[in-house]
């Protein structure tokens, strides 16, 4: 598989172009991000800040990266009196508790942890698989990740107004946005007149991984009480803090190791989205399907920053050891509650080791 000399995207990213010299048009078109500069967010927050020692401020916090890099800028830099609020989606790694944990401890903040009481969030992952498991790894990995924004958004909101707290500093960064999901997938709408012509889908079990999906969708809004209409005057109090300052992936990963005892699991290259089992199984999953996942684009935007090599970039995504990784991802898919017949089949998909764009 050929990649841009200079970054390392394949040849089969989404509308990639190569010049005569092998660079690729995302590095011929990109520019630093504009930022909004520190200054102007210290005046946001100036005027946030509470003097009385309560709550002027949320951090969404997941124990990754980002948010304890955050987390730990917004309380020992800018001073504010930050609430620390993780929405539990019941796929949360043991190395992501532990740095909650150190961070928590260390910064002396509050925390708090919502999770859905009845697990619906796995129960909504298994039936999303079950209904496309024969359609391909495409469409599987492309439904990993639905209704996740159902408990994040909402927990937060929730508690925002349950606490009176206007201002949501989150940690997300524009360095990371792929056009995975701009890509079609195969996906059909389940109930159409089309397949209501073949009876069999009536009796089928995928009519009621469907049904428990609706059932179970409903009662987790239910649960989180629906995201932002749930505290209408908070809109104008979210903050994109790297829309502000620069997001160098080496001075996060460095501060938050050097001051929370932050850290990765030892069996993860990258300190990158592995607070998340679920998240560690999309990004496998999107390179087998593509030749790439949201690691090589964030990767490729280091190395444009000039944080980074190439050489070392292309260490990142080889992979040393394909049986272990495919036996972790076996694993996951059990611990989501799939039968051994429905991992199995996933199992030969994965195996088969096509690339579709």
């Amino acid at each position: 598989m050929n990649r841009c000399t200079k970054c390392i995207l394949p040849e089969n990213y989404p509308d990639i172009t190569f010049n005569e010299k092998g660079v690729c048009n995302v590095c011929h078109n990109y520019k630093l991000p504009v930022l909004k500069g520190e200054e102007s967010l210290l005046n946001i927050l100036k005027d946030k800040r509470k003097t009385d020692g309560s709550f002027d401020c949320i951090v969404p916090f997941s124990g990754g990266r980002e948010s304890t890099y955050i987390l730990y800028k917004v309380k020992k830099d800018y001073d504010m009196h930050p609430l620390a609020v993780q929405y539990d989606n019941e796929f949360v790694s043991q190395q992501a508790w532990k740095n909650i944990e150190n961070a928590v401890k260390k910064l002396d903040v509050k925390f708090i942890s919502l999770k859905s009481q009845k697990n619906l969030r796995k129960k909504l992952v298994a039936d999303s698989i079950r209904i496309v498991i024969d359609k391909g790894l495409k469409e599987i990995s492309a439904k990993l990740c639905t209704h996740c924004w159902i408990g994040q958004e909402s927990s937060v909101y929730k508690i925002a107004k349950q606490y009176n707290i206007p201002l949501i500093l989150w940690g997300d960064s524009s360095d990371e946005q792929t056009p995975l999901g701009q890509i079609p997938t195969n996906i059909k709408p389940f109930f159409s007149v089309e397949r209501f012509k073949k009876l069999k889908v009536i009796f089928s079990s995928e009519l009621f991984s469907y049904l428990r999906i609706k059932y179970n969708s409903f009662q987790m809004k239910k649960e989180f009480k629906g995201p932002r209409s749930i505290s209408p005057n908070v809109s104008s109090g979210l903050l994109h803090i790297f829309d502000y300052i620069e997001h160098n992936e080496t001075e996060i990963v460095e501060t938050i190791k050097k001051n929370l005892d932050w850290d990765k699991p030892a069996d993860v290259k990258l300190p990158w989205r592995f607070d998340c089992v679920l998240g560690q199984l999309v990004m496998y999953f999107q390179r087998k399907t593509y030749g790439f996942c949201k690691n090589d684009v964030g990767l490729s935007n280091m190395i444009r920053k000039g944080i980074i090599s190439r050489n070392e970039a292309l260490k990142f995504v080889t992979t040393d050891n394909e049986e272990e990784e495919l036996k972790k991802a076996l694993l996951i898919l059990k611990q989501i509650g799939l039968t051994e017949k429905e991992v199995y089949k996933i199992e030969l998909l994965l195996k088969a080791d096509n690339k579709i764009c």
